[in-house]
């Protein structure tokens, strides 16, 4: 079972960045929930790892808008490692718009070591 973590202004954590920063101390996979809002923010997640069958990936986080939430995201979502590492990574209702030039195209959510 996922740990949930809680993301607003009246919740347990006002930014996006202060719940992964959280999760990276949580052993198992983690949801962000996130409430209805808008939020600058460009969110590093690469340090978050978790074990399964005995060994480490990147990720098994979860970023998803709270139900009937409408959730606005000014930034853009990194997480570096490579392709084997990267495991259970998944977004859930969110917006993401204002994301960062990579190269010659936008990259609202960037993956690996070249993005």
């Amino acid at each position: 079972m996922a740990t949930t973590l809680y993301v607003g202004s009246d919740k347990e954590y006002a930014t996006i960045n202060a719940a992964v920063n959280a999760a990276k101390s949580i052993d198992g996979k983690v949801i962000i929930e996130i409430a209805d809002g808008e939020y600058t923010e460009n969110v590093s997640f690469g340090g978050r790892t978790f074990v399964e069958d005995g060994k480490t990936y990147v990720g098994g986080i979860t970023f998803k808008a709270a139900d009937g939430a409408s959730v606005k995201v000014n930034g853009y979502f990194q997480c570096n490692g490579t392709a084997g590492d990267l495991k259970d990574i998944a977004f859930d209702g969110l917006t993401i718009s204002n994301s960062v030039k990579n190269g010659g195209y936008f990259a609202p959510i960037m993956f690996g070591d070249n993005y």
